[in-house]
């Protein structure tokens, strides 16, 4: 998050490994949300590289839907 200028506020649930990430974003910056969509796409990976996955209580949903299958 740091590396991307974009502010992030972390949460989850310990005792299942379940973390939820919260961007602080500013819709109506362009630069910014193309920075967004790569710290996006990072998170889900360094997750997927932990033998971890991209859903999680909440479902898939849209934005993940190309991930489920790795």
């Amino acid at each position: 998050m740091e590396k991307a200028g974009v502010a992030c506020i972390n949460f989850g649930h310990a005792v299942f490994a379940n973390i939820h990430t919260g961007l602080q974003i500013k819709p109506d910056d362009p630069e910014e949300m193309k920075r967004v969509e790569t710290l996006i796409e990072g998170i889900h990976q360094m997750a997927l590289g932990m033998n971890g996955s991209t859903s999680g209580e909440h479902g898939t949903g849209l934005a993940r839907r190309d991930l489920l299958a790795k």
